[in-house]
């Protein structure tokens, strides 16, 4: 089992198996000592789609409906579209695998915000991986946990 911190609500968490691509999401004080543990990635429902990245035996995963993709140096993610309306692309080799229109809730962002270190991929999740995918560093970082 992987869990999973929701990237839209603090207090959610998605229990998800991947052996069987299914999930189950959850308050924190609805999972006991489970809530208080280190997660593994996370999630967000992206247009009705569950879209998560996460740590699975020391690879990056990309789960986006009932695909998943390890992220390798030959994965493209990429992310256009305007404030509201956006488009996720993953390639592999080149080739597109994964084409996703989503729309984001701009309700939740504020002009001016003054919160220290709050950027773009904070409201938007596909941002967030995208960013995340395409930088080796980053990637690292998120595999160590």
């Amino acid at each position: 089992m992987v869990l999973l911190q929701s990237n839209d609500k603090y207090d959610e968490l998605a229990e998800y198996d991947h052996s069987k691509g299914t999930f189950i999401i959850s308050s924190r004080k609805n999972l006991d000592d489970k809530a208080l543990l280190n997660t593994d990635g996370m999630f967000s429902i992206l247009s009705t789609i569950f879209v998560a990245l996460y740590r699975y035996k020391q690879q990056l995963i990309l789960r986006i409906g009932n695909k998943n993709i390890i992220l390798t140096d030959d994965t493209f993610v990429s992310v256009s579209g305007n404030a509201s309306n956006r488009l996720l692309i993953i390639k592999e080799f080149g080739k597109e695998i994964i084409r996703l229109n989503y729309e984001l809730d701009i309700s939740k962002q504020f002009p001016n915000d003054p919160t220290p270190f709050v950027g773009d991929e904070d409201f938007d999740f596909g941002l967030f991986v995208s960013n995340i995918a395409n930088d080796d560093k980053r990637k690292k970082i998120f595999l160590a946990g």
